[in-house]
């Protein structure tokens, strides 16, 4: 049996999963995310300066619905390497603050990226999702 949101329902599942806010973490290792990656499969940014960016849930709005695939999104948020070296990206992946669970993650097109020393990463913090499933 397919369990199947209806459009309005995926929207108010997207907006649930933004409402507790979103934190957005940098990894710097080589991972193409898929169905069965955890959060320990990620090694998060460490260097001098870095740190994760919480998106409020406000910060999101519903950006498009199209053929049953329903997105939410939020300004870009800026990581800037204010390391002193150059610092190499793979991806970027969000938790719920104070939570160990791995909500979204992403690889970079292009990966790996490297962010010049006093120059800034924009992420576009999203989630996106089906309303149906064909069988």
């Amino acid at each position: 049996m397919d369990q199947i949101y209806p459009d309005q329902g995926l929207i108010d599942v997207l907006n649930a999963i933004v409402g507790p806010d979103l934190q957005y973490h940098l990894f710097v290792n080589d991972v193409t995310p898929d169905l069965d990656t955890v959060l320990t499969d990620l090694t998060e940014a460490a260097w001098s300066g870095y740190v994760p960016i919480t998106v409020p849930a406000g910060a999101f709005s519903f950006t498009s619905l199209a053929e049953h695939v329903g997105q939410v999104t939020a300004d870009q948020i800026p990581f800037p390497n204010t390391s002193g070296t150059d610092q190499t990206v793979y991806g970027y992946y969000a938790t719920y603050p104070g939570g160990g669970n791995l909500i979204l993650c992403a690889r970079f097109d292009g990966a790996p990226i490297v962010i010049p020393y006093l120059t800034t990463r924009l992420v576009t913090p999203g989630v996106a999702n089906y309303s149906s499933l064909f069988s």
